[in-house]
Formats: C-alpha cells, structure tokens, sequence
C-alpha cells in the first residue's frame, strides 16, 4: 500500500494534538512583557519563571479551540477571502494570461531573455500579490513552449517554480505571508520594504543562472536532460479561435489536441506524485518533429486587448495605492480589504463582465481559498492551545537558550534553519506564520535579533522551501501536470535551494549588521 500524504488540515490537526500534549508534560512558565519604544509588547530578557500551580487543559479543548481561533484570526481570514475573490476577476479577464503571451511574442526568438522575463514575472507576482496556485494551469502551456524551444518539462517548470519561490522568499508585499507574519509580530504591515525589494536582485540572479545552465546543458547534449527515460510530458497546447469579445475562450483546443489532452489527462494517476518516477526507465525523450512553433505558442494566449491593457493598468494603480495607504494613512486589514474589493468591482466594469458575472465570479475565487482560511484558524489553535496552557514561553524559552550562546547574527540563521524545516509540517505561508512567529518574535527579543528579521527569515523558510518540500500542493500539481517525477525534480532543484539557503543565511547576517528593523 502506498502512502499518500495526509490534507493539510489533518497535519495542522495532528499539530494541534501534539501542542495539547505538550501542554501537559511540559512545564508551564511566563516571561514579564512591557512594551517597547515601538509600542510593541515584548518579553523581558532574563525574567521566565515557572508557573507553581499548573491547569491541565481537558482533551475537549482540541475541539472548542478552533471556533475560537477562526474567531481570533477573523481579520486576516476575510482579508484572504477577499483578495482570492478579487484575484480570481482579474484572472478571469484575461490579463495576466495575455501579458505572459505578450512576453512570448517579444522574445520568442531569443529564449534567454524569455525564460528570464517569465521567471522574473513568476517571482515579482508572487512578492507583490502572492499568487501561487494559480501557476497551476500554466505549467502544461509552459511545457508546450520549453518543447517548442527544443528544451524539456524541467525548464519550463525550473522557470516557473524557481519565479514562484523566490517570490515568496523575498515578499516585499505578499498578502498572504509577510502581512500576516508582521501582523503576528506586531510590525506595521509592509514596514522593512527596502531591503526586501533590494534582495530581489541577487535571489533572482542566482535562481536564474542555476535554470539557463540547466538549459545551456541540454541544448548542447540533449542526453544530459533530467528528464531522459521518463518519456514525453503531457503536454497540449490550446489553438486559439476567434473571439471578438475579449473574452477567455481563446484558449478552446482543435480536436486533436483535445485527444492529446485527454490522453494525458488519462494518465494523470502515474504523473500526480512522487511515484510516477515508475515510467518506462529505458525511454528516450521525444522531441516530436510536429511540435508547436512558437507562434502557435504565442496565439495559445488570449490577445492584449485595451480592457485587459487597463485591467492590468488599474491593479498596477491599486498596488500603488496601497503602499501610499499603508506608509502615510496607516492602513490596515479592513481598508487594504476594501480597496481589493474596490479593484474586483473596476475590472468587472472594465471587462463589462457584468454584474452577475463580476459577484460569481468573485464568490468562486473566495470559495477557492476557503481551506487556506481554515488552515489559519487551525494555525491559530495551536498557538492558542498553549497560550490556554501557559507553555508557549516556555517553548520559547527553551529555544532561544541554545540561539542566545550564538550571537544574533547565527540565531537569525538559527530561525531560517528552523523555518525551513517546520515549511515541512506546514506548507501554508500563512498557516506557518501563525504558527512560528508567536515563537519567533520573542525568541528575536531575547537573543537581540529585530522582529523585522526574524520575519524576514520566516520569509526565507517558507518560500524557498515552497520549492522541494513535497508537502507542497501546488508543487506536487504542477509537477503532475508536467509529468515530472518527483525524485528527478529533486536532482534539479536541490542544489539551488541549497545555493539560496546560504544567500539567505548571507542576507540575514547583513540584516542584524545595519540594525534592520
């Protein structure tokens, strides 16, 4: 019987089982807490005493924690639920699609700079907007292109998931993981902006030069390809019809592409997961005289028309909005949520989608991150569990003790190196933000390492991480379109997420020198 991985709430569950458990063996303890110059309320250094008298929690309490913790998290829940809703309008216009097409058009004849513009676009969307499952469906279209170059699903995927991880690494926005993670450490959303945006720089040359050697091997022998013996990717490109109403059906297949699809849909069981590495071992890459030239990889995209010109002008306008809000109105959850409403009813108006059409598609794109929302609340219930339980300093207590015999520029590695393992448990951004930074921010407190870095290695955990852990469902559906074998992925990217992790540990110890907090 082979094993599959469990749903992450059943992992965020067993957390929580695990945290109540604790509450009962382990010690219970406080620190004093005073606020600081800041405002912020901190932990004192040095005044962690034990409780005498300690309350056992009833086994109940796994149970009436999570109406409480939804409650607690309230803010950001809806904060999410709104920004899927308002995403999923955009999408649906066609404009994100049609500017990808647009960069393929421009450099079709000169991959480098195409795979750069795309991966450069992959990272920069998910540090702005966090986008991250909505990756999902371009992974067969980027398949289809990397062919029609004369390259393999690796490259493609590489482009792709190298962008989306550094993204998320290097967040100078990302609603869904630094807002959250500064919220939980009491630092104004979007603060420290400067030097996140100023690591996008050397993040993206590093993950960009380990993706162009790959290619440069493989375009100067084919055999040395990842993919050698695991046969041809599923890959089916749509061919565009006609459609004057700027619509997304642009992307309707011809017959034979349809079948295409639907035999590598029919396959989809050997490819969704790490086993799929079971393909015939003695195939050899097909790279099929028919494949689609790059101008019918181009026209597979929906046409830059003015409404999506302006759909993508008036996010640009939002975004910007936001961070004068933020930086000179003091804008939190409630007007940062307003304003993505605001932005959801503009496209549609822009688009002329439609009412009706504007809200369902709304509601679906809020559907759509639904379990993302309650993975936070279950997040919270940890946390909340063993504040009830009056451990949650004394787990911070016992963790900072070996960081604080490091010196703060080892402990804010220290963090990175425990982030990156619990993106294992919790591959949620924002469902590990809940979690760790309760423990990181004090932990930073004590051992003399700013909240602003310790959210900036909480930052490097998750996303760099995003990229190999196979915990990750976006990750292991991209992988399964692709038909990527999960041990031939690992090959590939383990050595760049090892490259990163050093870069970051480079980064955060640049951080504590110039005091950034």
């Amino acid at each position: 019987m082979k094993f599959k991985m469990p749903h992450n709430l059943v992992l965020m569950f067993a957390l929580m089982t695990f945290a109540l458990v604790l509450t009962w063996v382990v010690p219970s303890g406080t620190f004093e807490m005073q606020p600081n110059e800041a405002g912020q309320t901190v932990v004192v250094p040095g005044t962690y005493t034990q409780v005498e008298a300690k309350d056992y929690l009833h086994p109940v309490s796994l149970f009436t924690v999570v109406p409480r913790a939804l409650a607690d998290a309230q803010g950001i829940i809806f904060f999410v639920l709104i920004i899927g809703g308002s995403i999923k309008v955009i999408r649906e216009t066609g404009a994100i699609d049609a500017w990808l097409g647009s960069l393929l058009q421009r450099f079709g004849d000169r991959p480098k700079w195409l795979l750069f513009s795309m991966l450069l676009t992959f990272a920069l969307a998910s540090a702005t907007i966090g986008v991250a499952e909505e990756y999902i469906p371009f992974a067969i279209i980027l398949v289809g292109l990397c062919v029609a170059m004369r390259l393999d699903a690796i490259a493609a995927i590489g482009t792709l998931v190298v962008g989306y991880g550094i993204g998320y690494g290097i967040a100078f926005m990302n609603p869904f993981t630094l807002v959250v993670a500064q919220n939980v450490a009491g630092l104004p959303p979007l603060s420290g902006f400067e030097y996140r945006l100023a690591l996008v720089v050397p993040f993206v040359a590093v993950g960009f030069h380990h993706v162009w050697g790959y290619v440069r091997r493989i375009q100067a022998d084919p055999s040395a390809s990842l993919m050698a013996g695991v046969g041809e990717s599923p890959v089916a490109l749509a061919e565009p019809v006609a459609n004057s109403t700027g619509d997304r059906t642009g992307k309707s297949m011809s017959n034979e592409n349809a079948g295409a699809s639907s035999a590598s849909l029919s396959a989809s069981p050997a490819t969704t997961s790490a086993s799929s590495e079971n393909v015939a071992e003695n195939q050899a890459i097909e790279t099929p005289d028919a494949a689609p030239t790059l101008t019918a990889a181009a026209a597979a995209y929906p046409e830059m028309t003015g409404s999506r010109k302006a759909v993508l002008g008036a996010t640009l306008l939002a975004l910007a909005i936001l961070i004068w809000g933020i930086a000179a109105q003091g804008w939190y959850l409630v007007e940062l949520g307003a304003l993505f409403l605001i932005l959801a009813i503009v496209t549609g108006l822009i688009s002329r989608m439609g009412v009706n059409m504007t809200a369902e598609t709304f509601a679906r794109g809020a559907a759509e991150l639904t379990s993302t929302a309650l993975l936070i609340g279950f997040a919270r219930s940890i946390a909340l569990l063993m504040e009830d339980g009056v451990v949650l300093h004394t787990v911070v207590h016992a963790l900072a003790t070996p960081l604080a015999m490091m010196g703060a520029e080892l402990a804010a590695v220290g963090m990175l190196f425990i982030q990156s393992g619990l993106n294992f448990f919790i591959p949620s951004g924002s469902g590990q933000a809940f979690v760790a930074m309760p423990l990181m921010a004090p932990i930073g407190d004590l051992v003399g390492v700013s909240r602003q870095v310790a959210v900036l290695a909480f930052q490097f955990g998750d996303g760099l991480m995003n990229m190999i852990v196979p915990t990750n469902p976006v990750l292991m559906g991209i992988l399964g379109l692709a038909g990527i074998p999960y041990s031939r992925w690992l090959r590939f990217i383990g050595p760049l997420v090892l490259k990163l992790l050093a870069l970051s540990a480079a980064a955060l110890v640049v951080a504590v020198w110039i005091g950034y907090a």
